[in-house]
């Protein structure tokens, strides 16, 4: 695209000024309530965890415990088929996948889990925790 004299041939059209100065009025709010935020979705996510871990059996952590995002659980279970989960996850509310989206519709176990050292297959399912 030819620019126009304003933009000295470079582009055309005109900033935005009020959508920039709006995006970086956001960008402030969401940088400030940011560290309360994730401080409340560890606690859920590790909650999580825990209660998973110890109420059901034949369940793995998948990572590291603490080093992982805020917002993220993943598991894998033995004897389950990873299908049948998510329906009873979601017919009661549970909001988890079986999988990445960009991994939906292969039926070959993660690339991701097989790269630290899981070999044997097992239903995976990741948990989506907080707002």
């Amino acid at each position: 695209m030819d620019g126009g004299v304003q933009e000295r041939g470079k582009r055309a059209g005109t900033e935005n000024v009020s959508a920039i100065v709006g995006l970086g009025k956001e960008i402030e709010l969401a940088i400030g309530g940011m560290e309360e935020r994730n401080k409340r979705i560890i606690l859920l996510r590790d909650t999580t965890i825990n209660q998973i871990l110890n109420r059901i059996p034949y369940v793995k952590l998948n990572g590291n415990r603490h080093k992982r995002l805020p917002g993220n659980a993943n598991f894998s279970f033995v004897f389950v088929e990873g299908e049948s989960l998510l329906l009873i996850l979601d017919m009661n509310g549970g909001v988890a996948s079986s999988g990445s989206a960009c991994t939906s519709g292969s039926l070959n176990p993660s690339h991701v889990l097989f790269s630290i050292g899981f070999r044997t297959w097992v239903s995976t399912w990741i948990v989506k925790i907080g707002v």
